[in-house]
């Protein structure tokens, strides 16, 4: 970060809670009120200033958590001169999902009903698709495949590396399908929603064994974990179709 030297216009940028600016003076202020206008109106916020390294400081600014990624202007008074002030707020994708996973004993095949609560605690919408997919692999998987391609005995031309995918591919139950039936579309910031679901298990899972897969929504995760059956049977935190 190049420090700003004096009558220079002063820019800040980072997400909205730390916006932060070097500049060329070591102030003799240690709060600096900053007027400038956001989305509710003009208003005075604090910024903090500390030494950083001579003749130079750091200026600090902490906006609201949810303040929308953009530039905005302002003026702020460093030694009794007037500056001019740009804060570049960060883009701050952050989305909540309860319950971080989701656990289902059921059969190869099956639907699957859950629901899921979302929070959008950043200040860019997020958009939650209607429909996603996402690899299924025993819970094992990686150790077991692991495991056999260094103890394996290769034949000619076949390299250790292929025969590590290869079991891979012996534990993986194949893509599951979520489609979200209630809640799908973009979610503001500061906006909360349950989306309803529908997960389709892969007919390629086996009974007897665990898969675990991850659903990827904007920048956060939901862990699905299928337990396989010969039967029927309803999904702890679901309801089989």
């Amino acid at each position: 970060m190049k420090p700003v030297g004096a009558g220079e216009e002063i820019v800040l940028s980072g997400p909205p809670g730390k916006a932060s600016a070097l500049v060329r003076l070591s102030p003799s202020d240690r709060v600096v009120p900053i007027t400038m206008k956001l989305a509710d109106g003009p208003a005075i916020h604090r910024a903090y200033v500390r030494p950083f390294g001579e003749n130079a400081s750091e200026i600090r600014l902490r906006l609201p958590r949810g303040t929308p990624a953009g530039t905005y202007r302002g003026r702020a008074v460093l030694d009794g001169a007037e500056r001019e002030v740009v804060v570049v707020v960060e883009a701050v994708p952050r989305l909540s999902i309860a319950p971080r996973r989701s656990s289902f004993t059921t059969r190869a095949g099956a639907k699957v009903e859950f629901d899921l609560d979302v929070a959008n605690d950043g200040n860019v919408a997020i958009e939650v698709p209607r429909a996603a997919s996402f690899d299924l692999d025993t819970a094992e998987g990686h150790d077991r495949a692991l495991g056999r391609a260094l103890r394996a005995t290769l034949p000619p031309g076949e390299r250790r590396v292929d025969r590590f995918f290869e079991e891979m591919r012996e534990s993986h139950g194949g893509l599951a399908h979520v489609t979200v039936v209630a809640g799908a579309g973009q979610i503001e910031p500061g906006a909360s929603r349950e989306l309803k679901c529908v997960l389709d298990v892969p007919a390629a899972v086996k009974v007897g064994h665990s898969y675990l897969g991850a659903w990827q929504i904007g920048n956060a995760g939901h862990v699905v974990v299928i337990d396989v059956v010969n039967g029927a049977r309803n999904g702890q935190g679901g309801k089989a179709l």
